[in-house]
């Protein structure tokens, strides 16, 4: 069982020419379920334990051909892993996801690498008074990996299912546009992007893991 607790952990969010900070602790965990095993579809559920390794995940890159994003993929792949198992979350369609999201982390559109933002949170294209783009900003990767499964279990579960669950870990945690329609990974089209396809390539990458 993997158990931590950080004491005096901060989040940032971009807000202009300056910097909002909040902090928190963090520890606990979610009960968990088994994932039925089969192809990845819109019709999946995203809510339950996945038994993909660490090694499976990292070797997403290797099959797109991302190589020298390994190093950081092999980083972030036990975060997935242990903060997928406190949401209660499949960790490989996360990780598919932050695939997707961060063109396999070589990131290039609105949200730099160092933002450590791998789910695209609060890059909506909207501009501060600067002209700079907003996007949320977190002070460790595995800050920006809770954020994800936060703002992920914010849409497949009708309740907070752990103390995660708040703006404190997930900034974008507000309002009613992501009320509670279903577990399935579909439910994301049209809301976690506006595109009716947002998943499709979720799906792919999906289903190259581990296979």
């Amino acid at each position: 069982a993997y158990d931590m607790v950080h004491e005096g952990v901060s989040w940032f969010s971009q807000k202009g020419a300056g910097m909002e900070r909040r902090t928190f602790s963090v520890g606990g965990t979610a009960s968990a379920s088994p994932t039925p095993s089969g192809a990845v579809t819109n019709d999946t559920s995203l809510v339950g334990v996945s038994q993909v390794t660490e090694q499976q995940l990292v070797d997403l890159f290797r099959k797109r051909g991302f190589t020298a994003q390994v190093p950081k993929a092999q980083e972030l792949a036990p975060l997935y892993i242990t903060w997928g198992r406190k949401f209660n979350i499949r960790a490989d369609i996360a990780w598919a996801q932050m695939a997707h999201e961060t063109g396999f982390l070589r990131f290039g559109g609105i949200v730099p690498p160092d933002a450590n933002n791998f789910a695209g949170i609060g890059a909506t294209g909207a501009k501060n008074p600067d002209g700079t783009y907003k996007f949320d900003r977190f002070a460790t990767p595995e800050l920006g990996v809770i954020a994800h499964y936060a703002h992920l279990a914010w849409y497949v579960f009708p309740d907070h299912v752990n103390e995660y669950c708040n703006q404190q870990y997930d900034p974008r945690h507000f309002g009613n546009r992501h009320r509670y329609l279903g577990e399935n990974l579909g439910v994301l089209n049209r809301r976690w992007a506006p595109s009716p396809t947002y998943t499709d390539q979720i799906i792919r990458f999906a289903n190259m893991i581990g296979g």
